[in-house]
């Protein structure tokens, strides 16, 4: 049986995992349409093509898998590129098909006509074009493949229409195995050593990130935090994970508030664990952070070790491997009930501070009234 381009794009994506696409219409696309529906994939058609984006990486981190987005090519993409920026400054694993015109037509002066590699490269891990209508799954494997090892990102893959409406017999088609994320454990010697500074530190202070959600560390982080009772603050989508309340005690970032502050500037070894020196941190500089604080730094792109201040022991490597490891070196630490009583005492000072906003019946709404009320209807399972 023959199918089109686009039935085979469908198919790849629904072997690889994908079962919801988000997308607008266009003419390079629509055969892709209706191979949607011969495989059961959810196509949520949106009003903008930044939508469609920003929903695609939604779906990311509701299920820790590459969201997809489908566009046509040339103005419909560049609609899109805040959203495919985002992703990639914010490392997200997110997966960009778009149609383009046929080769034969390039530089003709037809619609929609444009180099679109030069538009994405800058905020892409990886970007292709496949011309061949048998080597589609083979490209949307190695999309997988790129967006979710080590450091996730978003990825792009362009067909043009030619191949979108090719036809080809089902049984030329391959669908390469997709491999399962690699995974790699941080130096021995360097985790000696973490783990050797976290055991003499007095007032410790433990940040994860968003490579602690990308990498799955949940149980390990729990582990971690029950092991050496360091108390444990959460940024980025790091927040999404389903940790126990008891050990996360805040937002990870020392601006955010005069608790965080207080924690930051009081601690004497602080943990970062797949999160960035940046902005959030204060980037490690003084008044949020001392240069005679020492840090612990654990990451999956050894490159961010080091950015903006001196790490005093850097480890790169898998977060939830290297994690594993240090616990398993670890071992149960002393209970640190001072430092923790006195992080408590902060939190419930500034919540005593906020409270009269929180309640607060004035009109118009204060925010922080509003934030209750979204606190209040989340749940477990809510991001």
């Amino acid at each position: 049986m023959k199918i089109r381009g686009g039935a085979v794009l469908a198919k790849a994506l629904r072997h690889y995992g994908a079962d919801t696409i988000f997308s607008l219409p266009g003419h390079q696309i629509l055969s892709v349409y209706d191979a949607c529906i011969d495989e059961k994939i959810k196509l949520i058609s949106t009003r903008h093509e930044l939508a469609a984006v920003y929903m695609a990486e939604a779906m990311s981190y509701a299920t820790r898998e590459m969201g997809v987005a489908l566009l046509a090519g040339g103005p419909e993409l560049t609609d899109a590129l805040t959203g495919l920026a985002k992703a990639y400054y914010c490392n997200t694993p997110l997966l960009v098909v778009s149609g383009s015109n046929p080769p034969a037509k390039r530089d003709k002066g037809f619609p929609q006509d444009m180099d679109q590699f030069a538009l994405v490269r800058p905020f892409t891990k990886w970007c292709r074009g496949c011309y061949d209508i048998k080597r589609i799954p083979e490209y949307i494997c190695a999309a997988y493949r790129h967006a979710l090892n080590g450091r996730p990102g978003p990825v792009f893959v362009e067909i043009p229409y030619n191949v979108m409406e090719e036809t080809v017999s089902e049984d030329q088609l391959f669908y390469p195995e997709r491999s399962p994320p690699r995974r790699s454990c941080g130096d021995g010697e360097a985790i000696r050593k973490a783990v050797d500074m976290i055991r003499k530190a007095e007032k410790p202070l433990a940040v994860c990130g968003s490579g602690a959600f990308w990498s799955g560390a949940e149980a390990e982080l729990a582990e971690f935090s029950r092991l050496s009772h360091v108390p444990l603050l959460a940024a980025n989508i790091g927040l999404a994970m389903k940790m126990p309340s008891e050990l996360v005690l805040g937002y990870g970032s020392p601006p955010i508030s005069r608790f965080q502050l207080h924690a930051f500037s009081k601690a004497d070894v602080i943990i970062l664990l797949g999160t960035r020196v940046n902005f959030s941190m204060g980037f490690g500089q003084e008044p949020f952070i001392s240069p005679k604080q020492k840090i612990i730094q654990i990451d999956v792109e050894a490159s961010e070790i080091g950015e903006h201040r001196k790490i005093d022991v850097g480890i790169a490597g898998d977060l939830k491997e290297t994690l594993a490891a240090v616990n398993t070196r670890m071992g149960e630490q002393n209970a640190r009930d001072g430092w923790w009583k006195y992080l408590g005492q902060q939190k419930d000072n500034l919540r005593r501070e906020l409270e009269p906003m929180l309640g607060s019946a004035a009109a118009p709404i204060h925010p922080l009234r509003l934030v209750r009320a979204v606190d209040q209807t989340a749940d477990r399972d809510s991001i």
